[in-house]
């Protein structure tokens, strides 16, 4: 059905990728572990309204769980809604030309961006953050690393902090303990792996390019 114009084959991605994005929430909101690029983004949204994902976000900020589930549901419903009512007048918007999208869509990031807090730098920032996703996305590099990095890298040394002032800076604690052992090594072979593709993939596509007969 993929790539032969057949419409399950379209329904079917779409329905797996909207399915993903509800349980992508579940691990950020029960342990504060983002799962992609949306929702690290969602990380700096809830920091915006003084809620921190975690184990003790249903005590410290309730409410805002619950709202958060009551427009998840509503997101749903409407897509439903929208895509049987609206899905003809919707496919007329891919004939805009990009040229007078782009100036709409950029006048609306400014106007968000500086409406948060008032401020010129924010602008700034936005633009300065576009200009380097752009370069990184024509270089190869992976924007949603970048993002999960960002947004990641002060809880993560907020995180190693404390638990290095909970075994009194002695490292090799962890080193003792067997689920905190099992777990360094896990992330350290993660790594490993992620590097060893990125080393070798580009290499090993070439040679299968100048050998065709011998990856047959």
């Amino acid at each position: 059905a993929f790539g032969k114009g057949k419409l399950e084959g379209v329904i079917s991605a779409e329905t797996a990728n909207n399915a993903a994005t509800g349980a992508a929430m579940i691990p950020l909101l029960a342990l504060g572990l983002p799962g992609g690029a949306l929702t690290a983004m969602m990380v700096g949204v809830f920091q915006m309204h003084d809620m921190e994902p975690g184990p003790l976000v249903f005590i410290n900020s309730g409410d805002l769980v619950w709202v958060v589930f009551a427009a998840m549901f509503y997101a749903n419903v409407s897509i439903l809604l929208i895509g049987f009512l609206e899905t003809k007048t919707i496919i007329n918007l891919l004939k805009i030309p990009f040229q007078f999208l782009a100036p709409l869509i950029l006048l609306l990031a400014t106007v968000g961006a500086y409406a948060v807090r008032g401020l010129t730098i924010d602008v700034v920032m936005m633009f300065a953050a576009g200009a380097a996703g752009f370069f990184l996305r024509r270089t190869g590099y992976s924007v949603a690393g970048m993002v999960l990095g960002l947004i990641l890298g002060k809880i993560g040394e907020q995180t190693f902090a404390q638990a290095m002032q909970m075994v009194h800076y002695d490292f090799g604690t962890y080193l003792m303990r067997p689920i905190s052992l099992i777990l360094l090594l896990a992330a350290v072979g993660t790594s490993a792996t992620g590097i060893y593709k990125a080393v070798r993939g580009p290499g090993q596509a070439a040679k299968k390019a100048t050998n065709p007969q011998s990856s047959a």
